[in-house]
């Protein structure tokens, strides 16, 4: 039996959390591959619109931010990336900077929406 990744853990308990406060309405996940393969791993929940996209950026998410909010008016939203910032075309983006991109984004967000948002930086990657 394989370990289960401590993100999803957590990402579950934060759910959860926002349940038993009836902010799951209006779910919206945005992110990177860890947000778009979230539904295929079977721990998605209803009425989540998932938005994730396989190799997407921070800036693809940066972009992407406002119209999503203002579209789907959510609830709860769920940010992820950085990682493929790092890794991909040889980790071009300092970990540092990666997670720098994420917080600017949260702030981004912030000032967009009152829902609660729940943000993962990049996870642990070996270069």
């Amino acid at each position: 039996m394989s370990t289960p990744n401590p993100m999803y853990l957590f990402l579950i308990l934060a759910v959860s959390l926002c349940q038993a406060q009836n902010l799951l309405d209006r779910v919206v996940l945005m992110g990177d591959s860890d947000i778009f393969y979230w539904d295929e791993r079977g721990t998605n929940f209803p009425g989540a619109t998932n938005l994730g996209a396989v190799g997407a950026f921070c800036s693809n998410l940066s972009n992407q931010l406002e119209d999503a909010i203002n579209q789907y008016n959510p609830t709860l939203l769920i940010l992820r990336c950085g990682t493929n910032d790092m890794t991909v075309s040889g980790g071009s983006t300092p970990p540092a900077d990666a997670a720098n991109r994420l917080i600017e984004i949260v702030e981004t967000a912030f000032s967009l929406t009152d829902a609660p948002i729940i943000s993962f930086g990049p996870k642990p990657v070996i270069f």
